[in-house]
């Protein structure tokens, strides 16, 4: 095969050769070139010009999606902890330890406060680190971090929000706090609380590394994130040199921030230095400002625009492969044409100013010259032909006459012995199986036909071995309807009895049985003879997988796997299985009663 192949590239080699450029080949490569060239200058001249008019507006409209995106996003946060607090404010045990006015009673309260405030932290898990409820009359505080113990304020460890939190409006802020110890990062939510004999706020302490998922979601390079609260403080950045500073003395950020002020819309403009986008938080006094310089953002857009270009250029040059490809596949075509038509009369191949079309056409024109030669050639093919068919005819012959001896040595031995005797009873069963093998009319029956003949021929080996073969039946009636490939048992019966059959007992059981699976059914016939080796069970699988038909060996399992697959489909066949002693085979069908359709 390989030798094969590198003939044909080397004839094809010189055919191009011969025909140099005046070849197919090279004009039909030359085409597709030419309309890829042209599809692809013009893609890249349409983006070229439409990326240097919309540079700024392609990067607008990318921070502005992602800003967006990014508010939702810690809208969905702050909201949960909005509904927390409502739900907290409204429950008697908050109330009752809001009401408490010294703290000896607040003390009492606590610890249902306590429970609650942790069942609620629970569901903000991932966002909250920690709680606190503080009533203002008793300056009491109720923690749910262990280290932190509830207690008067005064004692309180962690009370660095205390300084900065309103009992008359919502605040946000950034902080340092000490956990064990170690100092960390911390976002302080404080919401006023109040009831008809107190007041205070609840402290939503959030985990700062919760907040760098902004930074995640807005990935051009050059771009700064700011959280900054109402007081123009920064929160959240990635320079933790801003954070906690006032961000007035920024020009292009605080323009940004303020005009985020005004409204709830998003704000996008071109400062000094930087694209500015900022946009302010739904339900908590909270902006997330974009900064994005000029020169990195020119550069990223740069960068985007050469792997562009590069992509391109790869692009070309597959699609200058494909070409090749395609017009080779094209040429094999016309080569293989030229091939099978004969030489012109001239013998030249190739010759000045013509290229493979135009010798296919000289070669049709001398076919054409050539009628008489062609049918007198045709007309011994017929002869051929007719010659085959008489053959064919003549093997068809001898099985049709040993049906008829047969049918004439029945009627012989009756009329001798003037009544049925075992000879007779064989012929006449003989003669019925040569019947069904000579109809080719039809080449699919119904189960009950083909237990039908499947009897006969085991009680034609029962008279062998002298009912030495003993067979139980176990047929779903559903079953008998379904639709097999005629004479498909009597091989499988034939190699149980011939293989299997103890040597000493000289006996065989087999076993017949049929059931329905979800979308096929299955014809079983087991044994318990001998049973087969493994590594010869191999070799028979590995026969009834092959398309070619044996000599020798496994014909008849192979023959009956071929012919169900060949009429109903490669999902269905024979399964072949043995362990230690029997021989279990499975014919697998498909759910067709007399009369279906495939």
């Amino acid at each position: 095969m390989i030798m094969a192949d590198k003939g044909k590239r080397y004839r094809l080699l010189t055919a191009l050769k011969n025909y140099k450029w005046r070849s197919v080949f090279f004009k039909y490569m030359l085409l597709v070139l030419f309309v890829i060239v042209l599809i692809s200058g013009i893609v890249l001249v349409v983006i070229s010009h439409y990326q240097n008019n919309r540079f700024y507006e392609n990067i607008t409209l990318y921070l502005s999606q992602k800003t967006y995106a990014t508010r939702n996003t810690m809208d969905s946060f702050f909201a949960e902890m909005t509904s927390a607090r409502k739900k907290l404010e409204m429950s008697p045990e908050v109330r009752r330890f809001l009401d408490a006015s010294d703290a000896s009673s607040a003390e009492a309260a606590a610890a249902d406060c306590q429970k609650l405030m942790e069942s609620y932290q629970d569901k903000l898990d991932g966002v909250v680190k920690s709680m606190y409820m503080y009533n203002e009359k008793a300056d009491y505080v109720v923690s749910t971090v262990s280290v932190y113990k509830s207690g008067p304020a005064v004692s309180f460890m962690d009370n660095s929000w205390k300084d900065r939190a309103s009992l008359d409006e919502n605040r946000i802020f950034f902080r340092r706090h000490s956990d064990y110890g170690i100092f960390s990062k911390c976002i302080s939510v404080t919401n006023p609380v109040r009831t008809e004999d107190g007041r205070g706020c609840i402290v939503f302490n959030m985990h700062y590394d919760m907040m760098s998922m902004i930074e995640k979601g807005i990935d051009l390079a050059g771009s700064v994130i700011y959280v900054v609260n109402s007081d123009g403080e920064v929160i959240y950045s990635g320079n933790d040199h801003l954070l906690d500073q006032n961000i007035s003395k920024y020009d292009d950020i605080y323009s940004g921030f303020n005009a985020a002020k005004e409204n709830n819309y998003l704000h996008s403009f071109l400062g000094k230095n930087a694209i500015i986008t900022s946009i302010r938080q739904k339900n908590i006094p909270m902006y997330i400002i974009v900064e994005t310089m000029k020169d990195n953002a020119v550069g990223t857009l740069r960068r985007n625009t050469g792997t562009f270009v590069f992509i391109c250029i790869l692009v070309f040059l597959v699609s200058f492969l494909l070409a090749i490809v395609l017009a080779a596949w094209f040429y094999g075509y016309i080569y293989s044409l030229m091939q099978l038509l004969p030489e012109d009369k001239s013998g030249k191949d190739g010759g000045k100013g013509m290229n493979e079309l135009s010798e296919i056409n000289q070669k049709i024109i001398g076919i054409l010259t050539n009628k008489s030669d062609m049918e007198l050639e045709l007309t011994e093919n017929l002869a051929r032909l007719q010659k085959s068919q008489l053959i064919a005819l003549q093997a068809q012959f001898n099985p049709h006459f040993l049906f008829n001896t047969l049918q004439l040595i029945n009627g012989a031995v009756l009329a001798r012995m003037k009544t049925d005797t075992e000879i007779t009873r064989i012929i006449a069963l003989l003669s019925d199986l040569l019947r069904v093998s000579l109809d080719t009319s039809e080449y699919i029956c119904t189960l009950r036909q083909e237990l039908e003949n499947a009897e006969k021929y085991l009680e034609l080996q029962n008279i062998k071995y002298d009912n030495s073969v003993y067979i139980t039946w176990d047929i779903a009636p559903e079953t008998l309807d379904m639709q097999v490939v005629k004479l498909c048992m009597q091989p499988l019966l034939e190699n149980a009895i011939k293989y299997g059959m103890d040597c000493d007992t000289m006996s065989i059981g087999i076993s017949i049985s049929t059931h329905v699976e979800e979308n096929r059914w299955i014809l079983r016939i087991a044994d318990n003879g001998t049973g087969i080796e493994n590594e010869r069970l191999e070799e028979i699988r590995e026969k009834i997988r092959s398309p070619l038909l044996e000599q020798v060996g496994s014909i008849g399992l192979q023959n009956t796997a071929q012919r169900i697959q060949l009429i109903f489909g490669d999902e269905y066949g024979l399964e072949i299985s043995s362990e230690g002693t029997g021989t279990v085979i499975d014919l697998k069908y498909p759910i067709l009663h007399t009369g279906d359709n495939d």
